[in-house]
């Protein structure tokens, strides 16, 4: 038998005084009767059956001695190991990520798993969601309220994080009782989920069941969304080609397609990006629905405020700028400058002799303000003594290339060519070199106050890049960088992102809800004081057969086996009850035979 401490067999041997009292009490005064000799006769041969009799007829030494006995049992700390699963602690772990709306036989498998939950629902429950962050929603509570729990439970469009959400579970149990485990095993984040339960075994039982299994499935995996063009990825995931249409659809008026997508295969589409909120649906009879929509927003236009301050004429510069549709240009000649309040302001081409000195403070106060400004070289641009100038003139340079040194939004693809002759120069402290010639800086950025201070040192006159297809290119993204409008990421997000906002009331695709912390776990259009756009986007989300979700012979052993624990059952307080309840009876006794 198993005890905790073997030393308290010790408190055994005060049943040995105890037994000695007892057959030393004092015995009744012996008289000689004659009629009794034949009973003395045989006085040595039935002493020792005597004495059994004393032991078997004593009641009150009976019950003593059992009191005695189970002292000593609970001093030696008595104990039994179960199997851990008997424990009446229960975690389950329900899978809630995108993939789990994947249909099978009529029912989602999402639906199957709840329905698996409510059967397996006893003793102390807890609910931990495994989406791509583990949420605990419900702890330590009864069937019924888990029962009701489930029902409000609707799958989510994130990714899964099903091994973190194995740990929480854990921290949850204490190491007593058993995890549940319901899921299609499609582990998209985390650690994977038979690491995390080769380390959970350990403590507790934990049983997977995996709704995985073969699956249909046509999506939109990747969506690119610039001021100009939407560019939206699709994946054909079956062994067959499919045919499906494309519907894009904004305001109410819809532009539709049709593409053929060979198996296992990518696509690509465009569309001119549209204001306002633009669906992208594909129409399509797959298994898995959640990926066949994606949502983009884009704010109404407003044009970027443009001075540029010149004294030339129909430049290519200008040119590039009145090119663009998102910038709203004006142009000064010194020396008459009536207004610096733009967006951004360009130096360019302008007689230093002709700008007066107030000019150079105002637009150094516009751009510690958040205001931009650019400067382009000229030949005679250390005469103009800009203070806020990024870079120091050293002389002319010869020909040379214009290399990239960092790629960027408004760098990348862009061939900046050759140049003839350049304005050498020397970044100053603080100041980014973008793009260099023969090491020295020809773009280059760096911060004055609220805004920002570009040097462009490419001499038009003496460059191939004015002639360049990429050179409207450049200077439209370069303004839209500068205006902080290069890209629409702050309106088109993907799900599972958790927003800091202030606190409002949100119009989500579950509905309303008031909140300062907005987590963007279902695709579609929020609404609060802008309107974004959430989308699925995870190939692994995706990827719903079991192709991708199918485990090893190995993984499979571990995934059914129910683990072997046990866990130690102490009958402390077991015994020390019974002990109680006879010492109870020891005095009922003694009442009744009147020694009380």
């Amino acid at each position: 038998m198993p005890f905790e401490r073997l030393i308290g067999g010790l408190a055994f041997l005060a049943l040995i005084p105890f037994v000695i009292l007892y057959l030393r009490r004092p015995k009744p005064t012996e008289q000689t009767i004659p009629s009794l000799m034949f009973f003395i006769s045989q006085h040595g041969s039935t002493r020792f059956h005597s004495f059994l009799r004393h032991l078997i007829r004593s009641v009150l030494f009976l019950l003593q001695l059992l009191i005695l006995s189970l002292l000593a049992f609970s001093v030696m700390g008595f104990f039994s190991e179960v199997t851990a699963e008997k424990s009446g602690n229960l975690v389950i772990v329900l899978d809630v990520s995108a993939s789990m709306q994947t249909e099978q036989d009529g029912k989602t498998r999402f639906e199957q798993a709840v329905s698996k939950a409510e059967e397996l629902l006893k003793g102390r429950v807890s609910l931990v969601l495994a989406s791509n962050v583990p949420r605990v929603v419900l702890e330590s509570s009864n069937p019924e309220a888990a029962k009701k729990v489930l029902k409000a439970i609707k799958p989510l469009d994130t990714s899964s994080n099903i091994g973190d959400a194995i740990l929480v579970a854990r921290d949850l149990l204490g190491g007593k009782g058993k995890i549940i485990v319901l899921s299609d095993f499609i582990a998209t984040e985390g650690i994977d989920p038979l690491v995390a339960k080769r380390s959970v075994s350990k403590d507790a039982v934990v049983r997977f069941f995996n709704f995985g299994g073969q699956a249909s499935n046509v999506g939109i995996i990747d969506l690119d969304v610039d001021k100009s063009t939407a560019k939206v990825a699709l994946e054909n995931f079956n062994k067959k080609a499919e045919t499906v249409k494309i519907q894009v659809v904004n305001n109410g008026i819809k532009d539709q397609a049709t593409i053929t997508l060979e198996p296992r295969s990518l696509e690509e589409f465009e569309f001119d990006t549209l204001q306002g909120q633009t669906e992208v649906r594909l129409i399509v009879d797959d298994d898995f629905k959640a990926d066949n929509t994606a949502y983009v927003s884009v704010p109404a236009n407003t044009k970027t405020k443009v001075l540029l301050i010149t004294n030339s004429e129909k430049t290519n510069l200008e040119a590039a700028l009145l090119a663009a549709s998102d910038i709203s240009l004006d142009i000064a000649k010194p020396p008459v400058v009536s207004k610096f309040d733009y967006d951004v302001i360009i130096l360019h081409k302008f007689d230093a002799k002709l700008m007066l000195p107030g000019y150079y403070n105002e637009i150094e106060r516009s751009t510690k303000n958040g205001s931009s400004v650019i400067i382009t070289t000229q030949e005679d641009l250390d005469s103009a003594k800009i203070k806020f100038l990024p870079v120091e003139v050293l002389g002319l340079g010869g020909v040379s290339r214009n290399i990239i040194n960092i790629t960027n939004y408004f760098t990348d693809g862009i061939d900046f060519g050759v140049n003839e002759r350049f304005l050498n120069v020397k970044a100053k402290d603080g100041a980014t070199t973008i793009v260099s010639a023969q090491d020295s800086p020809v773009l280059t950025l760096s911060g004055l106050g609220s805004g920002t201070v570009v040097y462009y040192g490419l001499l038009d006159d003496y460059s191939s890049f004015k002639s360049s297809i990429t050179y409207p290119q450049f200077w439209s993204r370069l303004i839209n960088f500068l205006a902080k409008t290069e890209n629409l990421d702050n309106f088109n997000f993907e799900t599972g992102r958790i927003d800091v906002i202030k606190k409002q009331t949100v119009d989500t695709p579950l509905g309303k809800i008031k909140t300062d912390r907005l987590l963007l776990d279902k695709a579609g259009f929020y609404t609060y004081d802008r309107k974004v756009a959430a989308n699925l986007l995870n190939i692994r989300e995706s990827s719903v057969s079991s192709d991708a979700t199918a485990f090893s012979e190995e993984e499979k052993q571990i995934t059914i086996e129910t683990s072997k624990l046990t866990e130690t059952k102490s009958f402390d307080s077991l015994l020390a009850l019974l002990a109680a309840i006879l010492i109870f009876a020891e005095l009922l006794y003694i009442k009744f035979r009147g020694d009380l």
